[in-house]
């Protein structure tokens, strides 16, 4: 077995995944790109009897961070929307808000759609803010306890396949973060 994989089992068993968990999933549901699913999925693999209780800490890390975006975009408003978001992404959140209100943060609460986007365009159309944290509360519970309830059910079987992968996952990982990283930024620069 891989020296990383190894210590990432180890990880997996302190209380300081858990936390972990919570605090990636705070800043990737409010600023930080990327998926937090990837995380999920690692800690549960490496530990299938936890899966649930990090699926719990990834959902109120996630309904703690969408909530401070909700706050960036009510007390920030548009210019720090149009600043961060591609001008093509800001013309879609926004037709989505007008269109289905806040179906548009269940959808986003529970499909790939960029979550924080949603977050944040909350608070600047001033959404109620109970029913948005009722909502993303559902959402991302459904998300990541249906992600937990699938690795539970087959993480056995998995498990040996990623500990045997890991190194090849985690390089998949960090290049999937730069293109997005790189993809954001070109974007950025063609609007400008």
């Amino acid at each position: 077995m891989d020296v990383v994989a190894e210590k990432f089992i180890e990880f997996s068993h302190t209380p300081w995944s858990g936390i972990f968990l919570f605090v990636h999933s705070f800043m990737e549901s409010s600023f930080l790109p990327g998926a937090h699913d990837i995380f999920l999925v690692a800690v549960s693999v490496a530990r299938p009897s936890m899966c649930f209780v990090f699926a719990l800490f990834s959902t109120a890390g996630s309904v703690c961070g969408g909530s401070f975006a909700y706050g960036l975009g009510l007390f920030g408003g548009r210019p720090l929307f149009d600043r961060f978001i591609p001008e093509r992404f800001t013309g879609k959140v926004e037709e989505y808000f007008n269109k289905y209100g806040m179906w548009a943060v269940a959808i986003a609460g529970f499909t790939p759609l960029p979550y924080k986007i949603f977050a944040i365009a909350s608070g600047i159309f001033k959404i109620n803010f109970g029913m948005f944290v009722i909502v993303s509360l559902i959402t991302r519970a459904m998300r990541f306890f249906l992600l937990s309830s699938i690795l539970y059910l087959i993480g056995p079987q998995i498990k040996e396949y990623i500990v045997g992968s890991f190194n090849v996952f985690s390089v998949v990982c960090v290049i999937v973060a730069v293109i997005y990283i790189f993809v954001l930024r070109s974007l950025k620069k063609q609007e400008a």
